[in-house]
């Protein structure tokens, strides 16, 4: 199952049931991510929007936290093997962008844009091989400083004790390689089964109807809304709609679309429409059966009929139409014209009193 992101808990440390590390990336939300990095390039809006997409999912904060130490490492075993300087000095500036994300991540939770505790915990874990890559990836001695200064706020704000934050900048020196995830300060990843996808609630709507879509292309389903609203099904409960086939029918279908209705009512007219079968109440368009018209409608065609005899309908003949509209009269005409009416009036009134 999910969990939504409204009722995601705000746990602290070491509280985390070990399921809700089990949320693989999909493959929307790891394009997602790697477009999130693709952006950084440390302006405010770049590290905001990143904030943005990490705080919007919590369920893959592990996930997220994994690939992103996945994308750290590599970057750190490419930048040595460049040919120039520009290169390493360009593996420095990506890892000093993640590292202005994340320290934007963990400060913005005061202010309600940031992550829950579960995913601050996870990405955590991130900062002790990132930042030793940053520092080992500095080309000047100043720029290593900066990334040594970002730990000690990060001992300041409440990420890391003091004491943690002591054995990081030991670790910058060190010659072996980052610690492996047991060995973090924060302690091992629970153990469990591997990574498992987790849709959220807007995912898991887009998959179904994508797959509604499909099941419609391939006739395995009539073509017709997923569900009706409480109104129409209230409507569709009436005595009068039970086994008609032309309530029922006309409630089903939906709305066409503007290429649709053009192929649908061609300039010929109506006649021109070729009968077409509806899933729910069958032919439409073709002849009517008197025996399974509703009594209301064959009442008023009954009394139409008698009324002004039975005409075959004809389409309208473009041709036959006036090729321009009637001469437009003018208000100043027209309120004459009105005047003399009445005029008339008058004196037709006036002579009838006088008889």
């Amino acid at each position: 199952g999910c969990v939504c992101v409204q009722e995601w808990p705000d746990w602290a440390d070491g509280e985390v049931p070990p399921e809700y590390y089990r949320a693989a990336l999909t493959p929307a939300d790891q394009a997602g991510l790697e477009e999130v990095v693709r952006r950084l390039d440390g302006t405010k809006d770049a590290v905001r929007a990143g904030k943005l997409w990490v705080a919007a999912r919590p369920p893959y904060a592990w996930a997220a936290a994994l690939w992103l130490r996945a994308y750290v490492a590599e970057v750190a075993a490419e930048a040595p093997g460049t040919a120039n300087r520009a290169g390493v000095a360009d593996g420095f500036t990506k890892l000093l962008h993640l590292v202005y994300l994340l320290n934007d991540v963990f400060f913005s939770a005061a202010s309600g844009e940031g992550p829950p505790a579960f995913a601050r915990l996870c990405l955590r874990h991130l900062l002790p091989p990132l930042a030793r890559a940053a520092h080992a990836l500095a080309p000047e001695q100043d720029q290593k400083d900066r990334v040594g200064k970002v730990l000690a706020l990060w001992g300041d704000k409440g990420v890391y004790t003091p004491g943690q934050v002591e054995e990081l900048k030991a670790g910058l020196e060190e010659a072996e390689a980052p610690p492996a995830p047991e060995d973090w300060p924060l302690g091992p990843p629970p153990p469990g089964p591997e990574l498992q996808p987790v849709l959220l609630p807007s995912q898991q709507m887009e998959q179904q109807q994508q797959q509604h879509q499909q099941m419609m292309m391939m006739g395995m389903v009539p073509q017709q809304p997923m569900m009706m609203s409480t109104q129409q099904q209230q409507i569709m409960s009436r005595p009068q709609h039970a086994g008609s086939r032309w309530g029922t029918g006309m409630m089903s279908q939906p709305a066409p679309t503007p290429e649709a209705a053009t192929t649908a009512f061609p300039v010929g007219g109506l006649s021109a429409v070729s009968p077409q079968v509806n899933a729910s109440t069958g032919v439409v368009g073709g002849t009517l059966d008197a025996a399974t018209v509703p009594v209301g409608v064959l009442v008023s065609l009954v009394k139409v009929a008698l009324k002004a005899g039975h005409r075959e309908y004809r389409p309208l003949n473009l041709k036959a139409l006036p090729p321009a509209a009637p001469p437009h009269i003018e208000p100043g005409r027209l309120e004459v014209i009105v005047e003399q009416y009445y005029r008339k009036l008058e004196g037709d009134v006036q002579k009838e009193l006088d008889r």
